[in-house]
């Protein structure tokens, strides 16, 4: 088996003896617009990393390179558009995974239009642009190298042979889909095992980065008697300092062990993370930074699981007591943690009858 990571340091944390061929996914920086447009749709936020054909051509070699090294019979894609472009016209098979938003729908008349875009002035034109221009560039490349061109932008995705899921209905970024089979959450991580604090309070678990809004959430939490858990890779030893009742961890820390007793959750609204939260009917204070965050965070608030915290929201003090007594409610609502979609056993289980089906196909 061979692996493309963005990362390298949790690769022994997640496939622990397994034999790998590791590979550096193909990256590019950034390139911020001054004037850029509302972001309204999935291939407006492709189009944006893409910016030239020299880049495309750069990032496209670089999966070249790869696909070349393991002669693949599947691949199987977590977001990763050039690898799906770098695919196109080669016949291995090829399965797509994730989240709704890294899995856009394509049978609409815009490439992924993002939920609630329909409000921004001029969306559809924006969106409209992008699929054109976006279409043009890949077909561009593709013409260079000799190979069919893409008749639609959203073949792009239909070019693959199976869809894989990732969610529940609920949680879907782009709002429940006909006609998906949707498989659940991927198994959860272990983690490490930590104590909660001695207070009368409930129990708050808080996945952060470091912001000028944590000492304001901390000071609320605090006043509350609330018994808080952070788990944070980042946070300043003088705000550590200035809380000393609340618990903080920089290692991961076992998330179903923790939904298993937490009545409120503080998450960026990262959809593995978060979703294990509310499957347990955990109330979520989120606080989203990315287009993805906002999204999931809409479809947590929709379904009553929690409220949303703006990174720029000066009412912070207001919102987290509004979670507080959302959470003080929310404390007998039902939840899922015993369903398949839970664990990982739909996907799993879809996963191994792909496979049974791709050897003996391969035999």
């Amino acid at each position: 088996m061979s692996l493309a990571a963005v990362e390298l340091d949790n690769i022994p944390i997640l496939f622990p003896g397994y034999p790998l061929q590791i590979f550096l996914t193909p990256r590019l920086k950034i390139i911020k617009k001054q004037h850029a447009k509302p972001l309204c749709s999935f291939s407006q936020m492709i189009t944006g990393y893409y910016v030239n054909s020299q880049r495309v051509r750069l990032l496209d070699s670089g999966w070249e390179s790869i696909f070349k090294a393991v002669q693949p019979d599947v691949v199987v894609y977590d977001h990763a558009p050039t690898a799906l472009l770098a695919s196109y016209g080669n016949h291995w098979v090829k399965w797509v995974v994730g989240s709704g938003f890294l899995i856009p729908p394509t049978d609409e008349k815009y490439f992924g239009f993002f939920p609630g875009a329909e409000k921004v002035t001029n969306a559809e034109v924006y969106a409209g642009e992008s699929d054109s221009a976006l279409l043009a560039l890949l077909n561009q490349h593709l013409m260079s190298k000799g190979l069919p061109t893409m008749p639609r932008i959203q073949d792009l995705y239909d070019q693959v042979d199976e869809k894989l899921f990732a969610t529940i209905p609920e949680l879907d970024h782009y709002k429940v889909r006909a006609g998906v089979d949707y498989l659940g959450l991927p198994p959860s991580l272990s983690g490490m095992k930590q104590d909660w604090p001695e207070k009368k309070g409930i129990k708050v678990f808080a996945y952060l980065s470091a912001s000028p809004q944590c000492e304001k959430i901390f000071r609320v939490l605090v006043a509350n008697n609330c018994a808080v858990l952070v788990y944070s890779r980042d946070m300043p030893e003088d705000v550590k300092q200035k809380f000393p009742a609340i618990r903080f961890v920089d290692q991961p820390l076992d998330i179903q062990e923790l939904a298993k007793e937490a009545d409120l959750a503080i998450t960026g609204g990262n959809h593995q993370t978060a979703s294990q939260f509310y499957l347990y009917g955990i109330t979520q204070i989120l606080i989203p930074r990315q287009q993805e965050q906002v999204f999931y965070a809409q479809r947590v608030v929709e379904s009553g699981g929690g409220v949303i915290l703006s990174p720029a929201e000066d009412s912070v003090d207001k919102v987290v007591m509004e979670a507080i007594r959302l959470a003080i409610h929310n404390r007998h609502k039902p939840f899922r943690m015993s369903s398949p979609e839970m664990n990982g056993a739909k996907l799993v289980e879809r996963v191994r009858a792909l496979y049974e089906r791709l050897e003996q196909s391969l035999h």
